[in-house]
């Protein structure tokens, strides 16, 4: 078993060195496919992601450390990039709370995930938005199937207020800018209507995916007082363009998820020694029916 979950990556590894519209299936499939291998033997499963994931890291450290064009290319590459969705895909399948079981793939949660958040660091320049798209949609995805909270906010907020939305405007005719398929936006799309749109509308669509994997969270007003202050600040600096609604929209959803939240938790009494009730909070309901759960709805038919 453990030379097939050495080749299931390294041929995945091998595979992921460039992405268009042809290998995104593939490459998709093949990490599907490998994180069903990785849940037959979880203790071996383990040893081999944390064998990866530290080699991995070992390529970050090196590209921190050197701050060399070449060593920045090898660490922003679609291989690269492509190995930690690899790992984040092995870890929301064999970590899925939903088992009841603890998993030996727990342990790998944190390195991965401070992995991906200092890649995003690594280089950022308003041309590498995608790449940092990207990596939050995949920790995103990772917090949803696993429950694990990992700290998106600033970086969904720099994504709101990124360079790429301020300047000169450009209604330039280009092709449908593909994030699936990019990792560095072209300079022909920086200053373009239809890019800028687009950075908005995938910025503001991960910001309310993010919080809607908090949605049942019985800490949710806590996590959601700062992004609503961040929020009106970002009104404030977009008043007269055409963002000014969509932001008002999220910062009342928000406010509303928010005080249906306090609603349900108040007649419960939380001390230290009743963490279950903490922990069973909202346990068994139906997030779609819930304030939040409806604008994801409504947002997810836009799309």
């Amino acid at each position: 078993m453990s030379n097939v979950l050495k080749g299931a990556y390294l041929v995945f590894a091998n595979r992921a060195t460039k992405l268009n519209e042809t290998s995104f299936p593939v490459i998709q499939q093949m990490i599907g496919e490998a994180a069903d291998l990785y849940t037959v033997e979880p203790q071996l499963s383990f040893e081999h992601a944390h064998v990866y994931v530290s080699q991995l890291a070992d390529h970050l450290k090196k590209a921190k450390k050197e701050q060399t064009v070449e060593n920045f290319k090898k660490i922003y590459t679609w291989q690269y990039v492509g190995c930690l969705d690899f790992w984040a895909n092995v870890i929301s399948t064999t970590c899925d709370p939903s088992t009841g079981e603890t998993s030996p793939m727990q342990a790998v949660v944190h390195p991965l995930v401070e992995l991906c958040l200092h890649t995003m660091r690594l280089n950022a320049v308003a041309q590498f938005l995608p790449l940092r798209i990207h990596l939050i949609r995949t920790l995103t995805g990772l917090m949803d199937s696993t429950g694990y909270y990992v700290p998106l906010a600033a970086f969904l907020f720099e994504s709101l207020a990124n360079d790429a939305l301020k300047g000169k405007t450009e209604d330039v005719e280009l092709p449908e800018f593909e994030w699936d398929l990019q990792l560095k936006t072209p300079r022909a799309y920086l200053s373009s209507k239809m890019y800028k749109d687009a950075v908005f509308n995938t910025a503001y669509d991960s910001l309310i995916d993010f919080y809607a994997c908090l949605g049942l969270s019985i800490a949710f007003p806590e996590l959601a007082i700062p992004a609503i202050d961040k929020l009106k600040e970002l009104i404030q600096k977009a008043k007269g363009t055409r963002f000014v609604k969509s932001l008002r929209t999220l910062t009342e959803k928000l406010e509303t998820h928010k005080n249906y939240i306090e609603q349900k938790r108040a007649p419960i009494e939380y001390t230290p020694t009743k963490l279950e009730e903490a922990n069973s909070f909202l346990r068994t309901a139906d997030f779609e029916v819930t304030p939040l759960g409806k604008f994801l709805i409504q947002r997810s038919n836009q799309r």
